[in-house]
């Protein structure tokens, strides 16, 4: 098993930014909003404020990223950092 952490920093932007890519076998990831007081939402290419998972500042979302998918985050204004750590299935 390999485990991976790091830090994203989370922008306003058009589809959101990519904040972890599943490998070969997919990956389970844990995602921390660590903004202060924004909510960071979660999800795919198409993400938005308005159909993203939201995740309240301070908190975290457990999900499994599967082979080749790409998990993408966005705030509504600025930007904000997402911690991850990640471990894979081998």
């Amino acid at each position: 098993m390999t485990i991976t952490n790091n830090v994203v920093t989370v922008a306003a932007t058009a589809n959101g930014t990519s904040v972890f890519t599943g490998d070969s076998d997919g990956a389970h990831v844990v995602v921390y909003n660590e903004a202060a007081s924004v909510d960071m939402f979660f999800g795919v290419a198409t993400i938005s404020t308005a159909v993203g998972m939201p995740v309240a500042a301070g908190s975290s979302l457990s999900i499994f990223v599967g082979a080749g998918e790409v998990l993408r985050a966005i705030v509504a204004t600025g930007t904000q950092p997402c911690r991850f750590i990640s471990s894979d299935r081998s």
